[in-house]
């Protein structure tokens, strides 16, 4: 839904700039005028709740996605052993086993952190009723003990971020209404009044039925920066002034990295997690509000993780 929105907001955006060019014609049609108004307003409420959705994110530090990466990992394993259990249980199968769904490292990195806590401690709960066969079976209480400390950590964090969580959650909520607004406006009434306006005017209206078009972001374009990293170090990629409407894509394969805008060649003071299967634009702002220096790290030390990023000027 994040891609679904920005490509939406994008588009809507190329509609405005269509405006402003043309405003001098299209002004000289009745109503048609007040029906981009109308869209630019929209448009706006739209990018404001988006923006609050994945606003909050920020406040997120190479410690809290360590944290993370090590719960995800012990998590894997843990689950690894209840699945391999479920599939030796020929006589007397457990009950509790038939709804256990067994998640791989990609598709943890996707829940956001209550969805991730609820998956862990569910799967605590699953221990508990076969930990006797599961030690006969050869998990070892070493084990155990990791899963719980690294779901202990993650635990104490979420207090912290869960009135962010919340408002994350209620702007998902109105921006999906927002989108959904917007779509039957230009749906219904801009396409409508252009087709009529198109008569006249064929030209602008095959511009604008052109720029209608969402197009998504081509992940196989060459990038502007790429390579590599498997230190666990803060690299600095580039210094570029610092736009709030400059546009980031990042894309990573091999493992989790966090990036973002600093002022601080030694800290990543406006951080976002990426993951192999994150897909994303960001703009500058929804990262934070200052930075000149453009900044990777990768989470786990263990992992060579390849990085690619896009950068589109506002």
């Amino acid at each position: 839904m994040k891609n679904t929105h920005q490509n939406y907001i994008y588009m809507c955006h190329r509609l405005k700039k269509f405006y402003r060019r043309h405003e001098h014609i299209i002004d000289q049609t009745k109503g048609l005028s007040a029906y981009f108004v109308n869209l630019s307003a929209m448009v706006d409420q739209l990018q404001i709740e988006f923006e609050k959705s994945i606003s909050n994110y920020n406040g997120f530090s190479i410690e809290r996605a360590r944290k993370r990466d090590e719960l995800q990992n012990q998590t894997v394993k843990m689950s690894a052993s209840i699945a391999y259990l479920r599939q030796t249980l020929k006589y007397k199968p457990i009950e509790q086993l038939s709804s256990f769904v067994d998640k791989d490292i990609i598709e943890l990195s996707t829940l956001n952190e209550e969805e991730l806590l609820d998956y862990c401690s569910s799967l605590y709960d699953l221990f508990l009723v076969c930990e006797p066969r599961l030690k006969i079976q050869g998990l070892k209480q070493k084990e155990v003990d990791l899963f719980v400390n690294a779901l202990t950590l993650c635990a104490l964090d979420y207090p912290m971020n869960k009135y962010s969580i919340e408002m994350r959650k209620q702007a998902s909520l109105m921006s999906l209404k927002a989108h959904a607004d917007l779509t039957e406006f230009i749906q219904n009434k801009l396409d409508v009044a252009m087709e009529a306006f198109g008569i006249d005017h064929p030209d602008l209206l095959l511009e604008y039925q052109k720029l209608r078009i969402i197009e998504p972001f081509n992940i196989y374009s060459k990038a502007d920066i790429e390579g590599e990293l498997s230190d666990g170090q803060v690299h600095v990629l580039k210094k570029i002034r610092y736009d709030r409407d400059r546009e980031f894509r990042v894309s990573v394969e091999g493992g989790n990295a966090i990036w973002g805008l600093s002022s601080n060649i030694n800290k990543i003071e406006h951080c976002r997690p990426v993951n192999p299967r994150e897909k994303i634009n960001i703009l500058s702002r929804w990262i934070g509000n200052d930075g000149d220096y453009l900044m990777i790290q990768n989470i786990n030390q263990s992992q060579k993780i390849q990085y690619k990023i896009w950068i589109t000027e506002s």
